[in-house]
């Protein structure tokens, strides 16, 4: 038995958070890659990855989409960045892109959730 998966299975909290840390550190990894425009060293262990994502019961666009969320939460906070420079650091090339799926995840634009945070 894998050790993410006994983890889960004898409850331990502290395999589980390390097994989130270690699939966190993989994603970032394969996206570092992706978003370099270098190729991937391995792509069996992106197919792999994949898969272990999928055995979580999510899928590595919703693991993306949660992280760019977090990241898009956190800059908007900072009032020196404008949004056009919010949805380049999240890797987006266009603002028109980025205002819609944060729209999508939140239910309002960018620009509504930075003047609702003030």
């Amino acid at each position: 038995m894998a050790p993410a998966a006994a983890a889960r299975r004898s409850g331990g909290r502290r395999g589980r958070a390390r097994h989130d840390v270690e699939l966190a550190s993989q994603l970032v990894a394969v996206a570092l890659e992706v978003v370099s425009g270098l190729p991937l060293d391995a792509p069996r262990a992106l197919r792999s990855l994949q898969r272990r994502v999928h055995d979580e019961g999510t899928s590595l666009r919703a693991l993306i989409d949660e992280a760019r969320l977090a990241g898009a939460r956190e800059l908007l906070g900072d009032d020196r960045l404008s949004i056009d420079e919010v949805a380049f650091l999240l890797g987006y090339s266009e603002l028109r892109s980025f205002t819609r799926a944060f729209k999508r995840w939140t239910g309002v634009t960018p620009a509504r959730f930075r003047r609702e945070r003030r």
